[in-house]
């Protein structure tokens, strides 16, 4: 009965050895990668211990908290523009128009022409008046420098306009 108990228990040593290799085997292959995996790191954090222990890193903070207050505005103004945008595309075609129409040489006489006869407007009031025409004279008198100031004012918007 001894030499049984002896076997058994060395059986039962034999494998608790056997299981503590294997758990030894098992844990070394995990420790390791796992080791490894979070030394990997050790710059990254040793950067970013850096970071956050420096003076720059209060002000990078309220920049960033600065920065956040203006996400919803360009969010704002990303939405206009998305908005706007296609119904600029769908009127550039007309704003070339109205741009090569203001610039053309027959614009430019057109504009020469008016300002002549503007100079006229006193002698050409007078002549509608002898004629009976006197609420014609008032009205030409009144809307040819409203039209040239409006023929200018074209001119400008429309290069403006071509450069959105």
């Amino acid at each position: 009965m001894g030499s049984t108990l002896g076997v058994f228990i060395l059986g039962i040593g034999t494998f608790s050895l056997i299981i503590c290799i294997l758990l030894a085997y098992v844990s070394n292959t995990i420790y390791v990668s796992f080791y490894n995996e979070i030394v990997s790191y050790e710059n990254y954090i040793n950067d970013f211990y850096s970071f956050t222990h420096s003076p720059s890193s209060i002000e990078f903070i309220e920049e960033y908290k600065e920065i956040s207050t203006l996400i919803p505005l360009l969010e704002d103004a990303v939405k206009n523009y998305n908005e706007s945008y296609p119904r600029l595309v769908k009127y550039r075609y007309n704003i070339e128009k109205l741009y090569n129409f203001t610039h053309s040489d027959q614009y430019d006489i057109l504009i020469e022409k008016l300002k002549t006869l503007s100079k006229k407007s006193n002698d050409i009031s007078r002549i509608l008046i002898i004629f009976g025409y006197s609420e014609m004279a008032t009205i030409f008198s009144e809307t040819l420098p409203a039209l040239i100031n409006l023929t200018d004012q074209a001119k400008e918007l429309s290069e403006t306009a071509i450069y959105f």
